[in-house]
């Protein structure tokens, strides 16, 4: 069926949305952001694969796993990714640390619809694993929106609100989409 990934600036909502659309849809194929995994494993093995440490090895790691996800599509259901490949291109961009490897890579997996999560500085929060400043986030934020929209993906800005109303947004955009 489709390739439907959320995106947007950290600390925007997009996983909390996306663990809430996975309770409301068991049937369908969810792939979770894999950044945080891959953050605890290197601060639990002391490795420098960190956005802070060495983030060129981070960023090849994070694309890595999310090309692996999107080659794992379910085509009997409704794909929903917790963050894309392009979302990696905007963080190398970001970052200075682009190359050809994940440009090329990043426009050529396309997905179906992008949910595109605007930052939202009253929910914004650092942690042990999320270092970013608020500029810093709002950078991103302008990084993936300029991908998102050269890569031509169809995107649904998706406002802020309470997680209910926003999936239940979510869930008429892509009932209209599939129509």
């Amino acid at each position: 069926m489709l390739k439907i990934v959320l995106t947007g600036p950290p600390s925007s909502g997009k996983t909390t949305t996306f663990l809430e659309l996975q309770k409301k849809l068991p049937k369908e194929t969810f792939f979770p952001e894999i950044s945080r995994d891959i953050i605890k494993n290197s601060i639990e093995t002391n490795s420098d694969v960190l956005p802070w440490k060495d983030v060129n090895a981070f960023n090849l790691e994070v694309i890595g796993q999310r090309i692996s996800n999107y080659q794992e599509f379910n085509p009997q259901t409704l794909n929903f990714y917790d963050r894309g490949v392009l979302d990696s291109y905007a963080y190398a961009k970001k970052d200075q640390t682009l190359n050809h490897y994940i440009s090329q890579v990043a426009f050529m997996l396309k997905y179906d619809l992008a949910l595109f999560f605007p930052f939202e500085e009253s929910i914004y929060h650092t942690d042990s694993e999320r270092k970013e400043e608020i500029q810093e986030a709002k950078d991103i934020e302008l990084e993936l929106m300029k991908a998102y929209n050269d890569s031509n993906i169809p995107m649904f800005i998706v406002e802020f609100d309470t997680v209910e109303k926003r999936v239940e947004s979510i869930l008429k955009q892509i009932q209209r989409f599939m129509n």
